[in-house]
């Protein structure tokens, strides 16, 4: 008796937290291996610490994403053709997991070679991976236009977090009306001054239709931008979740 496709996945997905048994099956025949991948890759979270696996995903680089690493004349990884295309699978990139790979792949600790090399992927992952539902960036993005531009053109991705990282209000904006599908953004760490604030508090009641969730933890946020907050998600009926903490919002109201 021969299992459906559908069954052995069921099966194998069971086991996406035994990677140890998932890694045997993948060898047993071409079919199991077809099926497995996808699972692995998935959700890599701490093994992107795996310099093996940020190999694998400097390899996927396209000539514009390559092109970015020009001036910090990084050496990448040539003729290595993976049997996969294993960026397709992943659902979710955890920076922190994935700048902790980087620097092993080059040896080196964290500077503006590897704060480049980490938007190019960001790049990548939001051009190729077709199921990528949750991006955690940390730290500054080089290219705000492209980076946006890229996001946009993503119609999967849910959930995006950038932690000590300065948006333009441009960039900020763009991200609220054109990421049709995003229902949660975090912006930890990231200063909002009071004419931000009246940027974001114009987005959140003329553009927000999807947004759930909005955290801005130790944004810098005072009276002032917290009353221009306050008056916005008044209107507001979207949002069912927010994250107001290490400010310095005083008494907003009134």
């Amino acid at each position: 008796m021969i299992l459906p496709n559908e069954c052995l996945y069921d099966i194998f997905n069971k086991l996406r937290t035994d990677r140890k048994s998932l890694f045997s099956c993948l060898l047993v025949n071409r079919l199991w291996c077809r099926i497995i991948i996808p699972i692995l890759w998935s959700e890599p979270g701490v093994h992107f610490k795996d310099k093996r696996l940020v190999k694998i995903c400097l390899s996927a680089l396209n000539t514009e994403e390559q092109a970015l690493l020009i001036p910090f004349n990084l050496i990448l990884p040539k003729n290595l053709k993976p049997l996969f295309e294993y960026a397709s699978n992943i659902t979710s990139v955890n920076y922190y997991y994935l700048n902790k790979g980087i620097e092993n792949y080059y040896n080196e600790t964290y500077g503006n070679r590897i704060s480049a090399i980490e938007n190019s992927l960001a790049l990548m992952f939001l051009r190729s991976s077709k199921n990528l539902k949750h991006l955690y960036f940390i730290g500054n993005i080089y290219n705000e236009t492209l980076f946006v531009e890229k996001l946009c053109k993503n119609t999967s991705i849910v959930s995006l977090s950038f932690s000590d990282c300065y948006l333009k209000d441009e960039a900020l904006v763009n991200i609220f009306n054109k990421s049709i599908t995003l229902t949660s953004l975090d912006l930890t760490d990231t200063p909002l001054c009071s004419e931000r604030a009246n940027v974001l508090a114009k987005t959140l009641c003329e553009s927000n239709t999807t947004l759930t969730s909005l955290s801005l933890f130790n944004n810098q946020l005072h009276a002032e931008g917290g009353k221009v907050l306050a008056k916005a998600l008044c209107k507001n009926t979207i949002l069912t979740s927010l994250n107001l903490g290490w400010n310095e919002l005083g008494n907003v109201i009134d």
